[in-house]
């Protein structure tokens, strides 16, 4: 039941942000790691993975990921907005989500209708984040 739930928020996401919304949810389940086999999962789009995080389960090649890390959220918005200005996505900014999630959205002067964002929330316990990368186009 709550694979099927996070599959459907993946697709609304996916249909949200202009991705590519080609993906079947048979796909998505296909693509969960969990434990070992997420171990050495990375984040997508060059990001680097948080310096003392580990990567606790997976899905869709890293697009959302679960870590465990002594890092707050806002210690995380900080990285990767770092990380978003190192890749090159020069307009950065944040805001805080929906149920305290903080979200850092970046855009690019060379392509104005791209976007890179990351939504980091709070896991069910402490010292769990989950981690989301959505890059897309408004143009879609």
């Amino acid at each position: 039941m709550k694979r099927s739930a996070l599959v459907i928020l993946l697709s609304a996401m996916a249909a949200g942000c202009g991705a590519d919304t080609s993906i079947s949810g048979e796909e998505i389940r296909e693509s969960i790691r969990v434990g070992e086999d997420a171990a050495e999962v990375t984040p997508p789009h060059g990001f680097a993975l948080y310096p003392d995080a580990t990567v606790l389960s997976s899905m869709l090649g890293g697009m959302m990921m679960t870590v465990e890390t002594t890092a707050t959220e806002r210690d995380l918005a900080e990285f990767y907005t770092g990380e978003l200005k190192r890749l090159g996505w020069s307009r950065v900014s944040s805001q805080r989500g929906t149920k305290g999630s903080l979200m850092v959205e970046g855009r690019s002067p060379d392509r104005p209708d791209e976007f890179l964002v990351v939504t980091i929330g709070a896991g069910k316990r402490e010292g769990v984040a989950l981690v989301g990368f959505v890059k897309g186009s408004s143009k879609d």
